[in-house]
Parts: structure tokens; C-alpha cells; sequence
């Protein structure tokens, strides 16, 4: 990534976004939800 100033904002940026990505996929994240939600209307569909 480089030295300096860039490469240290460039750090503090890819750990926000592995954190916030950490904590959308765990149990009650915002990606777990919409997957639990997106697998109940697809066997609703399935079972209509």
C-alpha cells in the first residue's frame, strides 16, 4: 500500500470497512437479517 500519509488513511480505511463487514455478517447483522429474510420468501414462493 505504500508509506506516508496516503498509505496509513488507506489502513484506517480497509479496518473500518473489515469491522463493518464483520459485524453486518455476524448473528443479527444487517447481511445475516436480510439473508434470513430473503430465504422466507423464497420457500413461501416455493410453497405457494
Amino acid at each position: 500500500m505504500g508509506g506516508g500519509e496516503r498509505g496509513e488513511e488507506m489502513r484506517r480505511n480497509a479496518k473500518k470497512w473489515k469491522e463493518l463487514g464483520r459485524e453486518a455478517a455476524k448473528e443479527g447483522g444487517s447481511s445475516d437479517n436480510k439473508l434470513k429474510t430473503f430465504v422466507k420468501e423464497i420457500g413461501k414462493k416455493i410453497l405457494t
